[in-house]
């Protein structure tokens, strides 16, 4: 079974606010995992991201450490 990454439905331009279906999940699993879902929707793009892109942590201007923080 592969696992899924959280990656950019549309194009995203910076300083948008991400709504729940900006976000799908992917495979392969070798970005961040789908359990940071909730954590993503709602902030604001520091960068533009385009089509299927991997979100990241920086396009948001957080960290990983601080996303795990809240999590988990």
């Amino acid at each position: 079974k592969m696992g899924k990454k959280l990656v950019c439905a549309r194009a995203i331009s910076e300083g948008e606010v991400i709504q729940p279906g900006d976000i799908v999940f992917k495979s392969p699993g070798d970005g961040i995992p789908p359990y940071f879902f909730d954590f993503f929707v709602g902030k604001t793009m520091k960068v533009g991201m385009g089509v299927d892109e991997s979100l990241t942590y920086e396009a948001i201007g957080e960290t990983e450490a601080s996303a795990k923080s809240i999590v988990t």
